[in-house]
């Protein structure tokens, strides 16, 4: 099986990962948790978290920016753990770490870490929650920082939905699919046209297009390679 055959959210996640173990069933995906490290049934494709939190404080710095904020969810044990983490390479890239915090990715409104953020001087945000009601509500403050993605995000129906959102810097563990011209991607985008054109540049999900579709592509190829050998 591939990462794409597993639900979106991070808690469902750890629920899939646990049957995919018990059934000893080999998957092929990105990087996800530790589980991804030690277990030799699962067969990660592209880069890991840990090098792509160092690239999204990278792009800030790259960007101008020398103070940043990072707000990471409640809801995964992971989230917590990251925060030594993404100040370790803020400082490392050269810019101040000056509010680190966690929030649920549920909350109605983010208005008291909009100001925190604020108010401490962040110039960036790193944010792991509701990307759109977050924006919303840091508008609402006249905050429009720099907003620090993963994964080749925001897509273009979430920048629809919050614009503020387009001002956004980042990296990703995967390869970059989006981009059409790199020789990597042509057999994708040739396998889209004839069977999900809906998924091309012309199509009408192509506002939904994020780095999910490359990693699904990549570990296809993955699995396809073990099949050969």
């Amino acid at each position: 099986m591939t990462r794409a055959d597993a639900p979106s959210g991070a808690v469902e996640f750890e629920v899939y990962e646990g049957r995919a173990v018990a059934s000893a069933a080999p998957v092929s995906g990105s990087l996800v948790d530790a589980l991804w490290f030690t277990n030799p049934m699962f067969y990660p494709v592209g880069g890991s978290v840990v090098t792509n939190i160092w690239g999204q404080m990278k792009s800030a710095a790259e960007a101008g920016n020398k103070k940043v904020a990072v707000v990471l969810c409640t809801e995964v044990a992971a989230c917590a753990q990251a925060q030594p983490l993404f100040t370790k390479n803020a400082t490392d890239v050269g810019m101040q770490m000056v509010y680190n915090a966690l929030a649920s990715q549920t909350q109605a409104s983010y208005t008291a870490e909009c100001l925190a953020a604020k108010n401490a001087g962040a110039e960036a945000v790193a944010n792991f929650t509701n990307a759109v009601v977050m924006a919303r509500d840091c508008a609402r403050q006249n905050y429009n920082p720099f907003w620090i993605s993963a994964d080749m995000g925001p897509s273009l129906s979430i920048i629809r939905q919050q614009p503020s959102l387009g001002k956004a810097v980042g990296s990703s563990e995967q390869w970059n699919c989006l981009d059409e011209t790199i020789p990597a991607a042509k057999d994708l985008y040739a396998a889209l046209k004839q069977f999900h054109p809906n998924w091309t540049s012309t199509g009408k999900d192509y506002a939904l297009f994020t780095s999910g579709i490359c990693t699904t592509w990549a570990g296809g190829l993955a699995f396809a390679k073990a099949i050969e050998n």
